[in-house]
């Protein structure tokens, strides 16, 4: 009989229906496997569930803290969420340890925190907190942020381009009461003196204060006289800060970005007699080591300074009429910088020299280097070079002969007591290290050998420190 193309789909379909029936049977009994694991799995208690809740706790705490120093603490939150949803004993032991609430920092860049944030403070059951975040638009301060204020032990509000407007219609009722508040970093415009009256005037605790200009301190009211440690964040004229540090009768470290220098103005030459540590940061074309020729300071004994122009007639002159100097810090320091504080007959008592040198020559770098072999500074007792990324990555730097250049100076001339090198941990970034020479100057001169951001370097020397 002659077979139609009928039969033969008939054959197929018939063929079809069987494999499926096959495969139905086969996952039916699949099925019946995975049922049988899973009620075997849900036995199994897995040892870490099986710890004590406090010490579930401090491993939480350990990994929170860590990531809260580490060098993007944006990533707490995100952490802060992983932990409470792996699993209902973890967020149960999350939610109840108001420890873990007290450091929240929030970027306003990737997420608008709002009720998160209330979310988050209310689990820190009254406890001072750590608080900061980051507004890079140019929006009034989130009233979400404020309503915190009571708790805040240490407080961070930083801008970008531009400092932050400061919502001061919220305030129209008194003062803010912050018991707890240490430390304040407000990157704010400048407000009306009457309008922010007394509003930061009840802060028994602040004695760190990190803002965007002097003279908030007094339109905000802090109270000057509580304030030991001060940084300005942004560009403002030497003689207004020369002005107002007299206010700040019991400031001791003193940080300043750059400075927006009025050479046809003359600033006052003021005393801070309490006054024992100055870093001066700032770009090349705004330095804020200028500040330092209206500066007498019978206290210091701390300079840190970046991009300090030549001549310095007027840092020797701020040296010679301020306290004697024992820590010296150069960062970007050209060559004819580093070697006229070498020859600076006021900086010869310096005992701790921090050296990140700035652009040179094969030659300059070779005599910086001689002149530290040849006991440059003389009573210097610690040495540090640092070498940060964006140094490494422009020009090479040969950093085991800055190491021999220490090793003949201990030989030869004075001994060191410490030796810190200070550079990038990435691969490509990490300059090559004769690990037996640094190993040398611990064994044989008995100095102390630092490495504290060379991780890969750290690796191969073991036993160093």
């Amino acid at each position: 009989m002659e077979v139609t193309d009928a039969d033969i789909l008939r054959a197929r379909k018939k063929s079809t229906e069987q494999s499926i029936e096959e495969l139905t049977r086969q996952l039916t009994l699949l099925r019946a496997q995975q049922a049988s694991i899973d009620i075997e799995l849900s036995k199994i208690v897995y040892p870490v569930l099986l710890l004590p809740t406090e010490i579930i706790s401090a491993v939480f705490r350990a990994a929170t803290i860590g990531t809260a120093s580490a060098s993007d603490p944006y990533d707490l939150v995100p952490l802060l969420l992983a932990i409470s949803g792996v699993c209902r004993l973890w967020r149960q032991i999350a939610i109840s340890d108001p420890t873990l609430w007290t450091n929240l920092v929030f970027n306003y860049g990737f997420v608008e925190p709002g009720e998160l944030f209330k979310c988050f403070v209310s689990r820190s059951a009254g406890l001072p907190i750590d608080v900061a975040a980051f507004l890079p638009y140019p929006t009034d301060l989130e009233t979400d942020l404020w309503t915190s204020a009571h708790q805040w032990r240490r407080a961070k509000f930083l801008g970008a381009d531009h400092p932050i407007p400061f919502p001061i219609e919220y305030w129209d009722s008194g003062p803010l009461t912050l018991p707890f508040l240490e430390e304040l970093t407000l990157d704010v415009d400048p407000v009306d003196e009457a309008a922010g009256e007394a509003m930061f005037s009840v802060v028994p605790r602040l004695t760190t204060l990190r803002i965007s200009y002097l003279t908030l301190v007094a339109e905000l009211a802090f109270p000057a006289d509580q304030l030991t440690k001060v940084e300005l964040l942004r560009p403002q004229y030497t003689t207004a800060i020369a002005e107002l540090l007299p206010s700040l009768v019991n400031l001791e470290e003193l940080t300043v970005g750059n400075v927006l220098y009025e050479e046809a103005l003359v600033a006052p030459i003021v005393s801070a007699p309490r006054l024992h540590t100055v870093i001066c940061q700032g770009s090349e074309w705004q330095p804020a080591v200028v500040l330092l020729q209206h500066l007498t300071l019978p206290a210091l004994h701390t300079l840190h300074l970046t991009h300090v122009p030549f001549p310095m007639d007027y840092v020797d002159a701020f040296l010679a009429r301020s306290g004697p100097l024992k820590k010296l810090t150069l960062r970007n320091a050209g060559f004819q910088t580093t070697m006229a504080f070498f020859d600076s007959p006021y900086v010869q008592d310096v005992v701790d020299f921090v050296l990140e040198p700035g652009p040179m020559s094969t030659g300059e770098e070779h005599r910086v280097r001689a002149a530290l072999r040849e006991g440059a500074l003389p009573k210097l007792r610690s040495f540090a070079l640092d070498l940060p990324s964006s140094l490494l990555a422009d020009r090479a730097i040969d950093v085991q002969a800055y190491i021999s250049a220490v090793h003949g100076r201990v030989r030869d001339f004075r001994p060191l007591e410490e030796f810190t090198l200070n550079f990038a941990t990435k691969s490509w970034e990490v300059p090559k290290v004769d690990v037996g020479s640094l190993r040398r100057l611990k064994d044989e001169f008995g100095l102390r050998i630092n490495l504290p951001s060379g991780i890969l370097v750290k690796q191969k020397v073991a036993g160093l420190e």
